[in-house]
């Protein structure tokens, strides 16, 4: 497996995977970010946001982005294409992507509640409950 910085012709794949992963989980990234942070990535060198593909001997699998928020650096979205996870290809991929990154800089990831399959995964890597975020709907009334 191999790990590479996205470009710009990686559109029509990132937009694929951007429409699966907000099939699933309701929420993503939209393409028109993505492309704003390849742009920036590619044109302006652009360090604050990174954009990586994953590839094997299969082809394409996935992609992450990680952002740089003060000292901390957030991962989200990690995707796999569903028809290739479940063949530790998550695990080799976070590996790679490890890889790229700083090791004294503490890493994030946000998993969707009831995304159960995602959380387990990043829990058997070495990630651990650090805090809850709680959402109202906005159709809701006030709480009595």
């Amino acid at each position: 497996m191999e790990i590479r910085s996205a470009t710009l012709a990686d559109t029509s794949l990132l937009n694929r995977w951007t429409r699966q992963l907000q099939e699933e989980q309701g929420r993503s990234p939209s393409l028109d970010e993505l492309l704003a942070i390849l742009q920036r990535q590619t044109l302006l060198h652009d360090s604050d946001c990174r954009l990586y593909i994953f590839r094997d001997a299969e082809g394409d699998l996935g992609y992450a982005l990680v952002r740089e928020e003060g000292e901390e650096l957030v991962l989200q979205p990690f995707f796999i294409a569903p028809e290739r996870r479940r063949r530790g290809h998550g695990r080799t991929a976070f590996n790679l992507l490890r890889k790229q990154l700083p090791r004294n800089r503490k890493l994030t990831v946000t998993v969707m509640s009831r995304n159960t399959g995602g959380m387990c995964f990043w829990k058997r890597i070495g990630f651990a409950d650090y805090a809850v975020n709680l959402q109202i709907q906005p159709t809701l009334p006030c709480a009595a």
